[in-house]
């Protein structure tokens, strides 16, 4: 695939600004996407999620420690000692 030879390319959206550099690279300017409240990305998915996908992420999670506890188990009684 070729590089972009040209800026005309993203002169198509007036949103967009671009600035050619001296060593040919560019810099191009995007409006920052507006995010709402709700779009937190530090939310808590818990609170968003229903109960039925809530008890079946649990239910795998706990069944994954089960098998890691077992998978350990000889390693952790040789440590024991």
């Amino acid at each position: 695939m070729d590089p972009i030879e040209s800026p005309e390319v993203f002169e198509q959206d007036p949103e967009l600004s671009v600035t050619e550099l001296d060593d040919g690279s560019a810099i191009i300017d995007m409006p920052e996407e507006e995010t709402s409240g709700e779009s937190d990305f530090y939310a808590n998915l818990a609170e968003t999620l229903d109960q039925f996908t809530l008890n079946k992420t649990a239910s795998n999670l706990l069944e994954l420690i089960e098998k890691d506890q077992e998978a350990r188990k000889k390693r952790d009684e040789l440590y024991a000692e």
